[in-house]
């Protein structure tokens, strides 16, 4: 909750040339970790080698896709590249965070 007010306030200040590179990245980096999420949840219903061989294959997938994503997002637009890299950043780092404590709640249930 608290970050959805910061994020609310911080795409009122911040000036209207940046604004949509800041949310393009936001919302690139909510797409990587929801992409890996299902990655995830698709890997772990496999067991021994197939887990891994699974989860390394998603894993490489993911990081290409998101690789091409920010390429292709930062070649064919025109939009602030450091705001849009640091939004990027912030969002993925803040996303798998999150994703990660509610992992361990899960798996600690």
């Amino acid at each position: 909750m608290a970050y959805a007010v910061f994020s609310l306030i911080l795409a009122y200040s911040i000036p209207e040339v940046s604004i949509y590179s800041w949310v393009t990245g936001h919302l690139l980096g909510l797409f990587a970790v929801l992409f890996h999420l299902l990655s995830s949840s698709y890997s772990g219903k496999k067991s021994g080698k197939k887990f891994l061989k699974t989860y390394f294959w998603s894993l490489f997938l993911r990081f290409l896709v998101v690789c091409i994503l920010f390429a292709l997002i930062i070649i064919w637009t025109n939009i602030e590249e450091i705001s849009f890299t640091f939004s990027f950043v912030i969002s993925y780092l803040y996303h798998s965070v999150i994703e990660v404590v509610l992992l361990n709640k899960k798996l600690s249930d």
